[in-house]
C-alpha cells in the first residue's frame, strides 16, 4: 500500500472548481440593490464527476489490507452521485457495493471508525437512499449549522429545522442533532459552527472526554492555522493561529446551552463543556475565529479530520497474524478467528477418582459417605480408580526406577548432573 500522494495517476479524471470567496462586511451591488455580507463564506461552482465515488474493482482484493492497517475511515464524496452512469450501472448498484465494502471493513477491524462528511446531495431523490444506507454502518458523522436544517427536513424532523432556521443557538441545533444521531444509530455526531464546536458521543465511548476535548481544540487551531495562510498548512506551522483567543461566541452559546437545560450542574457545563444526557454524553467547545481570513475553503474538513484523528487511541500494530487474531478451534472441527467461548478446566483422573468438571461437583454429604465404603476390586485384585484404604496401602507398590521389584537394601540410581538416568548399582551385602 501507499500513501495516497505516491499512489496518484497522471491522467486520471479530475475534477475543477471555482471558488468565490467574500469577507465580512464587503458590499456588493447586484441590480440596483446593495449587499453586506454578513461573515466570510464562499460559493463553490464544481464541475460534475466522471467517475462514482466508489471503491474501483482492482481495489477490491486489498479492503482487508486496509482495514487492518487503518484506525480511521473517511467516506466523502457521495453528494456526487448521479441517477445513471455511462457503464450502465445505477447510483443504488454504487450504493450497495459501498454497503458490502463498509462490512468488509468491519468484519477485518472492528475498532475501526467509520466517518462520514455530510454534503447536500446535489439529485434530492438519492438523499434519503445514501443515509439509509449508511444508517448503522458509520460510526461518525461531521456536518454544520447549514447542512443540518438540509439533513432534518430529509429526515422528516421540519419542525426541528424550522426551530433552527428561525433562531439558530446552541440549543435549537442540539435538539436537530439529537434527532439526527439517533436517527442514523450513530456513535459521534460533530457539529462545528462559527466560534463553537458542539458533539455527541454515545455511552460508553472509547475515549476519555477531556481527550475528545483536547482533540477539537486542537482542530480548531489548525483550520483557524489554515484560514489565516489560506493554504494547506504542515505541523510546523500551527503556531500560527496561537495567539488568536477563543470566540465569544463559544462562551456565550456555552452559557445558553446550561440555561436551556436547567436541572443540571450548570456550573461544571460552562467551565468543563461537558453534559451527561443519560445515554450520551454532550460537548460544547469554543473555538478560535481568524479576525482576518485569507481563505474559508475546507475548513469543515480539517475540524472534523483533525478532531477525529486526534481523539482516536494509537492503535498497536503487529504482524498480520497478530492483528488477525488467535485460532481457536470451533464447531466441527472448523478454525474461526476470534475467541471461543471456553470450557471449564478439567483435571485428569488422579488416585483419589475422577474429577468432574467445574459446576458438577456433588455435594459434601455425598462426598464423606464415598469415602466410607470399600474401594471395589478389578479382576487381577488391584484396586479401582477410587480412593485407596489401609489395605490398599500395605499392598506392594510398582517400581518407580527400575523394571525389577525394589527392597528396602536396594539404592535409589545414582542420577548425574545432566538429569539422566542410570543403571541401579548392585545390592550391598
Amino acid at each position: 500500500m501507499l500513501p495516497a500522494r505516491q499512489a496518484a495517476r497522471r491522467g486520471d479524471a479530475t475534477k475543477i472548481n471555482w471558488i468565490f470567496e467574500y469577507e465580512k462586511g464587503q458590499r456588493l451591488k447586484i441590480a440596483g440593490n446593495e449587499i453586506v455580507v454578513p461573515r466570510a463564506n464562499r460559493l463553490i461552482v464544481a464541475s460534475q464527476m466522471k467517475i462514482a465515488p466508489a471503491f474501483e474493482d482492482e481495489l477490491r482484493p486489498f479492503v482487508p489490507e486496509m482495514a487492518r492497517a487503518a484506525g480511521v475511515a473517511i467516506i466523502a464524496g457521495l453528494h456526487y452521485l448521479k441517477p445513471s452512469y455511462d457503464d450502465g450501472r445505477t447510483a443504488r448498484d454504487y450504493l450497495e457495493q459501498l454497503c458490502q465494502d463498509l462490512k468488509e471493513l468491519k468484519k477485518y477491524n472492528r475498532e475501526l471508525v467509520v466517518h462520514y462528511e455530510y454534503v447536500p446531495v446535489q439529485h434530492k431523490e438519492l438523499e434519503k437512499d445514501i443515509m439509509t444506507c449508511l444508517a448503522g454502518a458509520v460510526d461518525s458523522v461531521g456536518i454544520n449549522e447549514e447542512e443540518i436544517r438540509e439533513l432534518l427536513k430529509m429526515l422528516g424532523f421540519e419542525r426541528e429545522a424550522a426551530e433552527i432556521e428561525r433562531d439558530e443557538n446552541a440549543w435549537t441545533l442540539f435538539q436537530g442533532a439529537r434527532k439526527v444521531f439517533e436517527q442514523l444509530k450513530l456513535k459521534r455526531l460533530h457539529l462545528h459552527n462559527l466560534g463553537y464546536h458542539l458533539l455527541l458521543l454515545k455511552k460508553p465511548y472509547y475515549a476519555e472526554l477531556e481527550r475528545v476535548r483536547g482533540a477539537v481544540l486542537y482542530s480548531s487551531v489548525a483550520a483557524t492555522s489554515k484560514a489565516i495562510l489560506g493554504r494547506q498548512i504542515a505541523a510546523e506551522e500551527l503556531h500560527v493561529s496561537l495567539k488568536t483567543p477563543l470566540s465569544n461566541i463559544g462562551f456565550e452559546q456555552t452559557r445558553l446551552l446550561a440555561e436551556k437545560t436547567g436541572g443540571i450542574d450548570r456550573k461544571k457545563l460552562f467551565e468543563e463543556g461537558t453534559w451527561d444526557c443519560g445515554e450520551f454524553h454532550v460537548l460544547l467547545v469554543p473555538g478560535q475565529v481568524a479576525d482576518r481570513a485569507a481563505s474559508t475553503v475546507g475548513l469543515g474538513d480539517v475540524v472534523s479530520f483533525c478532531s477525529l484523528l486526534a481523539e482516536a487511541p494509537e492503535r498497536k500494530r503487529g504482524t498480520e497474524e497478530e492483528r488477525r487474531g488467535p485460532r481457536r478451534r470451533t464447531g466441527r472441527g472448523q478454525e474461526k478467528r476470534g475467541y471461543a467461548k471456553r470450557q471449564p478446566l478439567q483435571r485428569p483422573p488422579g488416585k483419589f477418582g475422577p474429577t468432574k468438571p467445574a459446576g458438577q461437583a456433588k455435594p459434601f454429604s455425598h462426598r464423606r459417605e464415598a469415602r466410607e465404603r470399600k474401594p471395589v476390586q478389578d479382576k487381577k485384585g488391584a484396586p479401582g480408580n477410587r480412593r485407596p484404604n489401609r489395605e490398599m496401602a500395605a499392598q506392594p507398590k510398582p517400581a518407580l526406577y527400575s523394571s525389577r521389584q525394589r527392597t528396602p537394601e536396594t539404592p535409589k540410581p545414582r542420577r548425574h548432573f545432566s538429569g539422566k538416568r542410570t543403571v541401579p548399582s548392585r545390592p550391598r551385602h
